[in-house]
C-alpha cells in the first residue's frame, strides 16, 4: 500500500512540476510579448488571465485523457493476465524460464515458483509485470492528476502577474521577469528527480529557454507595435 501511495504522490509531483514549468514559460512569454507591445497594465492583466485559464484547462484535459488512456491500458492487460492464469502448467513454465534468466536455479528456482503459483493475484501481478510491464503501481486517478496540472499551471502564471496586480516602485515587467525566471530554474532543477539529469545542468538549460522565449516575445511585440 505505501509503495502505490509513493508511486502515486510521485507521478502527481511529476504533473505539478512540468505544470508549473509550462505555466511560467507560456505566462512568461505572453506578457513579454503585450509588454514589448506597450500594452496597458489593465489589459496585460486581462489577458494574461484569459490565457491563463485557457491554457490550464487544455493542460489538464491533455493529462486526464493520457493518464485515462493508460489506465485503460493497464487494466485490460491484467484482465487478460487473468484468463492468462487459469492455465496453471503454461504459466509454470513462463515462470521457470522468467526466473531461470534471472539467475534462480535449483530449490530456489521451484520454491520462488511455487510461491507465486499458490497466490493468484500474486500471479496475475507477477506475470503482468513480467510479460508486459504493467503494475497496479501504475494506476492513478486521471481527475486527480489534471487537477494537479491545471492548478500548478494556474498557480505559477498567476505568481507572474503579482507584480502588475500589485505594482512597486519597480517596473513590474522586469520584477516579473525576475520571477518567472528564478522559479524556472527551480523548476529545472526539481524536473531532476524524475529525469536523473545533473541538477545544475537541468535549471540552467531550463533557464535559457525561458529567457530566449521571454526577448523574442518582446521583441515580437515591439515589432507588432512598431507595424501596426
Amino acid at each position: 500500500m505505501n509503495g502505490n501511495a509513493d508511486h502515486n504522490a510521485g507521478k502527481f509531483l511529476r504533473s505539478a512540476t512540468f505544470g508549473i514549468n509550462d505555466g511560467i514559460v507560456s505566462t512568461l512569454a505572453l506578457i513579454s510579448g503585450l509588454d514589448g507591445a506597450l500594452i496597458a497594465t489593465r489589459v496585460i492583466i486581462i489577458s494574461t488571465l484569459v490565457e491563463l485559464f485557457a491554457g490550464a484547462f487544455s493542460m489538464a484535459a491533455g493529462t486526464y485523457i493520457s493518464s485515462k488512456s493508460q489506465s485503460e491500458f493497464y487494466r485490460r492487460a491484467l484482465r487478460d493476465e487473468e484468463q492468462d492464469i487459469r492455465h496453471p502448467r503454461r504459466e509454470r513454465q513462463h515462470l521457470l524460464k522468467i526466473y531461470r534468466e534471472k539467475g534462480l536455479r535449483g530449490k530456489e528456482l521451484k520454491s520462488t515458483v511455487n510461491k507465486i503459483l499458490s497466490n493468484k493475484h500474486i500471479l496475475r501481478d507477477v506475470m503482468a509485470a513480467e510479460e508486459v510491464g504493467v503494475s497496479e503501481k501504475g494506476f492513478t486517478s486521471p481527475w486527480k492528476e489534471g487537477a494537479v496540472m491545471f492548478f500548478s499551471f494556474l498557480f505559477a502564471g498567476v505568481l507572474l502577474l503579482i507584480p502588475y496586480v500589485f505594482p512597486i516602485a519597480a517596473s513590474a515587467f522586469r520584477v516579473s521577469t525576475l520571477i518567472g525566471l528564478t522559479a524556472l530554474f527551480g523548476a529545472g532543477v526539481l524536473k531532476t528527480h524524475f529525469t536523473k539529469r545533473p541538477a545544475m545542468k537541468s535549471g540552467v538549460e531550463t533557464l535559457v529557454i525561458g529567457i530566449i522565449a521571454t526577448v523574442v516575445s518582446h521583441m515580437l511585440g515591439e515589432l507588432i507595435h512598431t507595424f501596426v
